[in-house]
């Protein structure tokens, strides 16, 4: 870790270069992205670039369910041959309701270059939004 080694020179907080998952590297990208889908389907979020590592400190969920039948939305991340790896949040419907989920991750969820955050829809009457929240870090040529 760099940053100020002499205590005499520390005001308030010790500056750091960034923790892994906890405090975001210098020159840190901020990412707030969302997206949506209506019906069945599968709507990326963010799609982490070449040479990244996407920290996720946050994330939400909205879905609304317009019939009386079993559905399900969720929230989740996949690799680059898109093969489900985990749902951040997921919604299950057995009747006409809504519903709204937030979570905060800390430390941050590492997720590596050309993975994508996705939200999903199994059923024609389902609507769904995901909003994820985090930083960026450059990882110089691989995970």
């Amino acid at each position: 870790m760099t940053g100020e080694t002499n205590q005499v020179k520390w005001r308030g907080v010790r500056p750091v270069a960034g923790i892994d998952g906890i405090w975001p590297a210098t020159g840190a990208t901020r990412i707030l992205k969302d997206n949506s889908q209506l019906g069945v389907g599968t709507a990326i979020v963010y799609t982490v670039p070449a040479d990244t590592k996407l920290y996720l400190s946050g994330a939400s969920l909205s879905s609304r369910q317009a019939v009386q039948d079993a559905a399900t939305a969720g929230l989740g991340i996949r690799t680059a041959g898109d093969v489900h790896v985990n749902w951040l949040l997921y919604h299950w419907y057995y009747r006409i309701a809504e519903q709204c989920q937030s979570m905060a991750y800390l430390p941050a969820v590492g997720i590596p270059a050309g993975y994508d955050v996705y939200v999903n829809s199994d059923h024609a009457n389902v609507a769904v939004r995901g909003i994820i929240r985090g930083w960026l870090e450059d990882v110089g040529g691989g995970i």
